[in-house]
């Protein structure tokens, strides 16, 4: 892998990790719960270890042409969500409830896809 590619596969990590900490923490607000960055981690680790894990094994944190990137984000990001739900599980020994469930899915998975597409962008934006 270049030093390019290399640097553009941290971005994305790191656009990654930041999205799902905004929806942790935006999540905690919602909820009036703290918001140090502590709790902020706690919240939103078990989403980040599950999303890094499906997207290395699958190589979604490596830039690809758009069309492609977005379909694999849309088919796999939902799958990583419900792991976290299930690692969050885990965690808090308690269910989780359905509507946080159908919650947490869809604004992860939003979530990651802004990254890919904001990447994109500024990618395409870069080379014209």
């Amino acid at each position: 892998m270049t030093a390019a590619k290399s640097l553009n596969s941290m971005i994305v990590i790191a656009g990654d990790i930041v999205a799902l900490l905004l929806f942790a923490a935006i999540g905690r607000q919602t909820h009036s719960e703290s918001n140090q960055f502590l709790a902020i981690l706690s919240t939103g680790l078990p989403f980040i270890i599950s999303w890094l894990t499906v997207s290395a094994l699958l190589g979604l944190q490596r830039p690809q042409p758009f069309k492609r990137w977005i379909i694999q984000t849309l088919s796999w990001a939902p799958l990583s969500a419900l792991m976290g739900l299930a690692l969050r599980a885990i965690w808090l020994e308690r269910e989780i409830p359905l509507t946080f469930a159908i919650i947490t899915v869809c604004v992860t998975t939003f979530a990651l896809l802004v990254v890919r597409v904001a990447f994109s962008l500024r990618t395409m934006k870069g080379n014209a």
